[in-house]
């Protein structure tokens, strides 16, 4: 209704980076509610569209065509996601890779998102680790900084209003002086005061002026309308206001429905006794809130922060404003219980309105969160770190969500790292003790490590070095398989940031602790990331025996288990990247070709994807005429893709952090069932984010002496199993 203007300086920055970027790329568009996303990114389409650029608009597993005709040139394509981080990661994945083809020689995929921080900087990583797609973010400014600014665009909507409205004296409506308020420097603000001056001239009263109270005063309109349409007679069946509220709050809540989950919804949540009583309501809803897409019933109220207000004031709770409904805080139960998609987009909205309305968080959320943790799961990553960094969320809620935590799940690592690193803060401020300090921040590193944040991981991981070197003598004997797993997965970050000395000085120090245990697996493992760093160091024929140790002894200790084979995947990947670098085609694509099946074996069907971490992901020499290397595949592994190429290795090879972080110190045989510390022989799933020491606590050393490998678990070690390095005091790179 009201026309897009201003935003000349960000339509020339995504016109720059349309036409002069790569032949793939990503730019993100964050800000925060009310900012202008949308209407911007749909700007920049028209704009694009007229351009000669076909332009589509992504939706959760599908992409419709928009402004542009079947002949239009699909060489030069326009993708737009908007509320990108309520995308299922591994569909939004998907849906890139299918799109970013070869066949295309530009591709453009512009996301529109509110959070950036963890959310974008793990999903930044994946898109160019996993589907080499160059990435950028831009944040939005504010619309109107300035007060002259904030009078003329408050009279741009007021006359959009005026004009829909039939007021025909519009000027006579001054801009107010509560404009001045910062708080109208946001364009939905401004639009909601003019919309409010608007109505409240047209019914000879006053508007507020407080920006809080906006969104109270037009919900208002809505609730006079429903009692309005009760009275008035019609070709509808009559729904008395309370009921349409009522229905209105489950549809901004849950989203819009196809037909038969609309009618399912009314009954559940006792709003109709069954599909006849749902019906009328379903029709006179549509009529006062016509569904996008014909096909849908239950409407949300728009834009989405207009719902989360509307939510928030019908929840008890508040001690200001509208009347709120008890209905509502019983429904919500009702209401979650729902397809997972749909508990998905409730749960965001529910976050998201506790982040600004701090009684729906109190009093509803985190009660509900707290009693039920699973359903915080349900939210996918992205909302996780939106509930993860509100500042008022009471840390048991935090408490209750981490023992449920995956240890590596596609979608939810980096909400995952978010709710750990909340954790670690509220934890560390009530222990002194270096050894659980050096745990904590172990604990947060090896989950920002499986979430991309290398760069948040690896001072993380230092630290947990640096408390245990803090520890008196007598104290180090029991520290140091958690010295071990540190001193691994910190090795694993250097080399993700190119820093191979430092790396391979933490790997060999971890393996020499590993070799104290005899354990086997965790030696091979250290062996299969030095390996990585040797040769970046040019030291081509130790990075081989290094690789060509792991392989084989993976390749007899690791069981069936997805996670195992994931492991020995990217052990065998490795040796093949050693051996092109000696020319040894034929045997380097053996290897590789053995790879790509284990990996799409270990991966097959799982909705948490596996990676194999960082050593297959390592770079080679200056290829040579002749060399056979592995493949640089883009993104295979993703449901529904494109075929990959013959020796297309899956993108589970080529991640750095994912997985490799995660098995640091579990297990291969008892993938990450360890004895309890107790010693008593209970047996308890935990993740090595949980535990560093689980390997040599009932974890592979026992079962690898048992079985006669002692003297290989020494040779595997760099300084021969005497036990260096069991203090870290000198960490320089």
């Amino acid at each position: 209704m009201v026309g897009f203007s201003g935003r000349a300086a960000e339509l020339g920055t995504l016109t720059r980076w349309r036409d002069t970027s790569g032949r793939a790329a990503v730019r993100l568009v964050n800000g925060t509610g009310g900012q202008g996303k949308t209407r911007l990114a749909e700007r920049f389409a028209e704009v694009s569209a007229d351009a000669g650029w076909t332009v589509l608009v992504a939706r959760q597993g599908h992409a419709v065509p928009r402004a542009a005709s079947a002949e239009a040139d699909s060489d030069r394509l326009l993708v737009l996601v908007d509320y990108a981080e309520r995308w299922i990661l591994d569909d939004l994945l998907q849906m890139m890779h299918e799109l970013a083809g070869p066949d295309r020689s530009r591709v453009r995929f512009l996301l529109t998102a509110r959070p950036v921080g963890m959310w974008w900087y793990g999903l930044a990583h994946r898109l160019e680790n996993d589907l080499d797609l160059s990435t950028e973010a831009m944040s939005l400014p504010v619309l109107a900084a300035s007060r002259g600014r904030r009078r003329a665009e408050f009279v741009h909507a007021r006359d959009c209003f005026a004009a829909a409205m039939g007021v025909p004296d519009a000027e006579a409506i001054s801009p107010s002086a509560a404009l001045a308020d910062d708080a109208y420097s946001v364009a939905l603000t401004i639009h909601m005061a003019a919309l409010a001056a608007v109505d409240a001239h047209l019914h000879a009263e006053t508007a507020p002026e407080d920006p809080g109270q906006l969104s109270d005063y037009l919900l208002g309109r809505e609730y006079d309308h429903w009692r309005e349409l009760h009275a008035r007679p019609g070709d509808l069946p009559a729904v008395d206001p309370v009921t349409m509220g009522r229905t209105v709050f489950a549809a901004s809540l849950t989203g819009p429905h196809d037909h038969a989950q609309g009618t399912a919804l009314l009954q559940r949540a006792g709003l109709a006794a069954d599909r006849a009583a749902a019906q009328p309501i379903l029709d006179r809803h549509a009529r006062c809130y016509p569904p996008q897409d014909p096909v849908t019933v239950l409407e949300p109220l728009t834009p989405d922060r207009l719902a989360e207000d509307f939510l928030a004031l019908r929840l008890p709770g508040l001690r200001s404003g509208r009347a709120a409904d008890p209905w509502a805080a019983t429904a919500l139960r009702d209401l979650l219980e729902q397809p997972p998609a749909r508990t998905r987009q409730a749960l965001t909205m529910l976050i998201e309105t506790a982040a600004r309305w701090r009684h729906v968080g109190r009093d509803h959320l985190y009660p509900l969160l707290t009693e039920h943790p699973r359903l915080a799961l349900a939210a996918g990553g992205a909302a996780l770190v939106t509930l993860a960094e509100t500042p008022h969320l009471d840390p048991a809620v935090l408490e209750a969500i981490n023992p449920l935590l995956p240890d590596h799940h596609v979608d939810l690592d980096i909400g995952a790292a978010a709710c750990v690193e909340r954790l670690t803060a509220e934890r560390l401020a009530t222990t002194t003790d270096p050894a659980e300090q050096s745990r904590l921040h172990y604990s947060a590193g090896v989950r920002q490590g499986i979430a991309g944040l290398v760069g948040q991981a690896a001072p993380r991981l230092q630290r947990a070095v640096d408390d245990l070197a803090r520890l008196p003598d007598e104290r180090l004997p029991e520290v140091r398989n958690q010295l071990a797993a540190a001193l691994f997965n910190l090795g694993i970050a250097f080399l993700h940031q190119g820093r191979y000395q430092a790396a391979a000085d933490r790997l060999q120090r971890a393996a020499a602790i590993y070799a104290l245990h005899d354990a086997v697996d965790q030696l091979a493992m250290c062996a299969d990331m030095l390996q990585a760093a040797m040769a970046h160091l040019g030291d081509q024929r130790q990075a081989l025996v290094l690789a060509t140790q792991a392989e084989q002894v993976l390749r007899k200790n690791c069981s069936a288990l997805p996670e195992s084979q994931a492991v020995f995947g990217r052990a065998v990947l490795n040796l093949g990247n050693r051996l092109a670098s000696y020319e040894r085609n034929t045997e380097a694509l053996e290897k590789s070709t053995e790879a790509v099946g284990i990996f799409h074996a270990a991966g097959g069907g799982r909705q948490g994807r596996l990676c194999a971490g960082p050593g297959a992901r390592a770079r080679q020499p200056r290829s040579r005429p002749g060399r056979c290397r592995a493949h640089r595949a883009g993104s295979g592994g993703l449901r529904g893709s494109r075929p990959a190429p013959p020796g297309h290795v899956p993108p589970e090879s080529r991640r750095l952090p994912h997985g490799s972080f995660q098995v640091a110190g579990q297990s291969l045989r008892a993938a990450g069932t360890a004895r309890s510390a107790h010693g008593d022989g209970r047996s308890r799933r935990r993740g090595a984010a949980d535990d560093p020491g689980t390997a040599c606590r009932g974890g592979s050393a026992p079962h690898f002496t048992e079985c006669g490998r002692t003297r290989q678990g020494r040779d595997l070690a760099p300084d021969g199993g005497r036990g260096q390095g069991l203090r870290d005091r000198s960490e320089g790179p």
